[in-house]
């Protein structure tokens, strides 16, 4: 489904039977089954059959169920072959450089849905890691419309560039707004970076709070108990959804306008289609 919240977005390692059959209780927007970063090497097949179980067998209530391949380049392929299903919502591919990646994610994915008869289309999170992914992000989401939100590994990116991560993340400022920015005028989400320290929850907030500020959709965790955090931080007010119904209320009676009058304000288009996503995303 390409609008949905996707406020929180729970990792959980690939090898974790136990928090991949508890995952779907917590009430995360989505859960993130890993069959990357979190799993070595030597594990990636055990790995690859414990999350093709978990998509058949493990109820994930109404989290949508996401799984991060290996890159295609790697064992991404042999991941596909085991885990797609009716069951998966979301495909997240990492390392994405440049958007023949994303072609190949996209037939891969075609070939497969036909061949098992999958009910409905697999969406893509690309995720991007370094700087020729960042400067190639527009042919990227261009690739596929399977496309349904953006991400930055932040940590990895700043390796690219020889860069150092602080706590205010001035230096990431140019890639976040690039990500948020791609992400909204394609019509997707942008999610932002996973927050790893399970121990800060205000530092999460703070970090959640400033992607909030800065246009993302929503965040990427690894402990359960930050589910709330983020819901807190990214769910729509009351007001904002209020407003929102009487802009697009007004709107649809001349839709061709470039503006309208609420309140006696103009609201002009970018605010328009703010309220489009936000109503896209909440219902």
């Amino acid at each position: 489904m390409k609008f949905r919240l996707r406020r929180s977005g729970l990792y959980v390692s690939g090898t974790d039977t136990k928090k991949m059959v508890d995952c779907g209780v917590y009430g995360a927007d989505s859960v993130v089954l890993d069959l990357e970063t979190s799993v070595p090497t030597s594990q990636k097949s055990f790995a690859r059959i414990l999350v093709k179980r978990a998509l058949k067998k493990v109820n994930f209530y109404d989290s949508e169920v996401t799984v991060r391949i290996n890159p295609i380049e790697t064992f991404g392929e042999e991941d596909l072959h085991e885990i797609v299903q009716n069951k998966l919502n979301v495909v997240m591919i990492p390392e994405v450089s440049n958007n023949k990646t994303i072609k190949r994610l996209d037939s891969l994915l075609s070939d497969l849905e036909d061949e098992r008869s999958i009910t409905h289309k697999i969406s893509i999170i690309p995720l991007i890691e370094d700087a020729i992914g960042l400067l190639s992000v527009e042919k990227i989401v261009e690739a596929s419309e399977r496309i349904v939100a953006l991400t930055l590994d932040a940590d990895d990116y700043l390796l690219s560039i020889s860069g150092s991560r602080t706590k205010n993340e001035g230096e990431l400022i140019y890639a976040k707004s690039k990500i948020v920015s791609v992400a909204k005028a394609y019509g997707c989400q942008a999610i932002d970076s996973v927050f790893l320290d399970e121990n800060d929850d205000e530092g999460l907030y703070k970090e959640s709070l400033a992607a909030k500020r800065m246009g993302f959709d929503g965040k990427r965790i690894v402990n359960p108990n930050h589910i709330e955090i983020v819901h807190r931080v990214f769910t729509p007010s009351l007001e904002s959804i209020e407003r929102a119904k009487r802009i697009m209320s007004e709107y649809k009676k001349n839709p061709d306008r470039k503006y309208l009058f609420l309140d006696g304000e103009i609201v002009r288009k970018a605010e328009i289609e703010s309220a489009k996503r936000l109503l896209r995303g909440v219902f």
